[in-house]
């Protein structure tokens, strides 16, 4: 791999899929074994629920696993939608219906009241009829083809919406000659979204939290793109990095992209500890616009009280991981600081919008029947505790 090619070789943010997708073995299991049956004919038993806190890579790994299948040789089509696509039945209805417009000529009447050029319902056409109508359109695709759609960014969706939606993969999941696959992706707000939805999501769902990876799999996000490229980093310093990355992917892809642009520049082919300190203070200004970000997010939504309690809790106890009811008592405690209301409503509703965010994240460890709270980023806590101290 030559110069230009390492200055191409990690891409954060981007939304691209990363040069090794690493870990995420359960998620890619059942997708591929879905994406199997799917291409056989055979009916999806449930929907696919991907969720977890920004810039863990929730989109690229779904972009992985696509084109990994495709490259099997499967045969399905993929319908890529967001929630801007989505704001309404009609809405969601021509996105569809612009997938093949010559699928409109099967629906008349019906079809007299759309323009083909925007596919956009007639207003005059009742709920019910609309409804049917989105069903139809996604019946008429699936059965000349399998396919899936996946749905990004859905904790968007509104609450209507996502029920549609859900609805609409029940019915075509239960007809054998319909073969449909639903895969909804987005932030653990999504969780919150799918049960205003549908109470029963849960019980006919694959949910899949995505959280940080494993410091094992964070070095390989690292170094099998390095070594792929020729280059050689140790162990040690793969470890390293993992470790002030706090395994967290976009972290690491920033690290990957700093030390890839070093060695370019440096003409060098071995990631060192002197690499590592040469690239730092870069890492850290990338890192700092993300942090500030999400501190003015935690002001805007006036969760700045609770996040500094909850930062500074983690900090002073060393723990990596506490049970929810102390994850509770902290922030009862910041509502008594602050005069808030201490109702156990109010402060279940603080706990579920930091969650919601990713500024606490949720773990229930293999095994376990108990749930607990760990720091959606550990660092970004820190910048917390940071901030806070220099404010006072």
């Amino acid at each position: 791999m030559t110069g230009t090619d390492l200055l191409n070789l990690f891409h954060p943010g981007s939304g691209r899929i990363p040069p090794y997708l690493a870990g995420r073995h359960d998620e890619k299991a059942h997708f591929c074994r879905v994406i199997g049956n799917l291409s056989k004919g055979l009916p999806a038993d449930s929907d696919m629920i991907l969720y977890g806190p920004r810039g863990n890579g929730k989109t690229s790994m779904l972009r992985h696993f696509a084109n990994d299948s495709a490259s099997d040789g499967m045969r399905f089509n993929i319908l890529w939608m967001t929630p801007n696509d989505m704001r309404s039945l009609k809405d969601m209805t021509a996105a569809i219906a612009n997938q093949d417009k010559r699928l409109l000529h099967r629906f008349s009447p019906v079809a007299a009241s759309v323009d083909a050029g925007i596919a956009k319902i007639s207003t005059e056409i009742g709920i019910a009829e609309r409804s049917s109508f989105f069903k139809d359109l996604l019946a008429a695709i699936c059965s000349r083809i399998p396919s899936v759609l996946i749905v990004d960014e859905a904790h968007e969706l509104g609450p209507g919406v996502a029920s549609d939606l859900l609805n609409a993969s029940q019915v075509l999941r239960a007809n054998p000659d319909t073969p449909f696959f639903l895969v909804l992706s987005g932030t653990p707000g999504l969780v919150r979204l799918l049960q205003q939805a549908r109470s029963s999501f849960r019980e006919r769902s694959a949910i899949f939290p995505l959280g940080r990876l494993s410091a094992e799999d964070a070095m390989d996000a690292l170094t099998r793109p390095l070594t792929s490229a020729g280059v050689f980093i140790h162990e040690d310093v793969a470890a390293d990095v993992a470790c002030r990355a706090h395994c967290y992917p976009y972290f690491i892809q920033i690290w990957g992209e700093r030390v890839a642009h070093d060695l370019h520049g440096a003409g060098e082919r071995t990631v060192s500890d002197s690499t590592v300190t040469r690239v730092e203070h870069a890492v850290k200004d990338s890192i700092k616009n993300l942090y500030m970000a999400r501190q003015n997010e935690l002001m805007g939504l006036d969760l700045a009280g609770a996040s500094r309690h909850i930062a500074e809790f983690f900090h002073d106890t060393g723990a990596e991981k506490v049970p929810t009811s102390s994850i509770i008592s902290v922030i009862r405690q910041s509502h008594m600081d602050q005069g808030l209301d201490i109702r156990d409503n109010s402060i279940m509703e603080t706990m579920n919008k930091l969650s919601s965010i990713g500024f606490i994240w949720q773990v229930s460890p293999k095994g376990s029947m108990s749930t607990y709270y760990e720091p959606g980023i550990p660092s970004l806590m820190n910048f917390v505790v940071r901030e806070s101290l220099a404010g006072a």
